[in-house]
């Protein structure tokens, strides 16, 4: 496994969780709102 890529993942993963949830529908980036 990749510590970088590793790492990244988890910080985007925190970015996401402060943000709301962007989805990949119909080859368009729309937000779905978080809980």
């Amino acid at each position: 496994m990749d510590t970088a890529a590793s790492v990244l993942r988890t910080e985007l993963d925190l970015i996401a969780a402060r943000r709301p949830h962007h989805v990949m529908i119909d080859g368009e980036w729309r937000v779905k709102n978080g809980l």
